[in-house]
């Protein structure tokens, strides 16, 4: 499954980049099926293949699907790997951005705050990360207003 998993996420990517993010979405929910299946729902290949997939949802002109299932993968990823993994605020980034591009800014705006806390608390104040989110966090609040 594992040389597989990788082949298909390769395809899926591929087909990605090149502009098809509704059949890349389709492809990765297929590998988040299989994943799951075959190597449990907390394996770190299940949870990639989870992040691609609210990714080209979002891509593919869903952003409030991508929402939801970025809330998921932040809960489980937090949950597998801790809340300060690189994946885990990785995945609390895409959450914000999608709820913002899904129209709700007062929700990206917080959702930034508690990112700038913990990319702050992780990376430092100064880290290019760390700063991005602010930035973002006070776009955000300009749009809630």
């Amino acid at each position: 499954m594992t040389t597989d998993l990788r082949e298909r996420t390769r395809e899926a990517q591929a087909v990605g980049e090149a502009g098809d993010a509704a059949a890349a979405r389709d492809l990765f929910a297929g590998l988040v099926r299989d994943c799951t299946r075959a190597l449990g729902s907390d394996d770190p290949e299940t949870l990639r293949a989870r992040d691609w997939h609210a990714y080209f949802t979002a891509e593919a002109g869903d952003p409030a699907v991508g929402v939801d299932l970025y809330a998921g993968l932040v809960r489980d990823r937090a949950r597998v790997q801790g809340p300060h993994h690189p994946d885990t605020l990785h995945a609390q980034n895409q959450h914000a951005r999608y709820t913002g591009t899904a129209g709700d800014a007062a929700a990206a705006r917080d959702l930034y705050a508690d990112l700038v806390r913990d990319r702050t608390r992780v990376l430092g104040p100064d880290h290019p990360d760390t700063l991005h989110t602010r930035n973002q966090h006070a776009r955000y609040t300009g749009a809630a207003r």
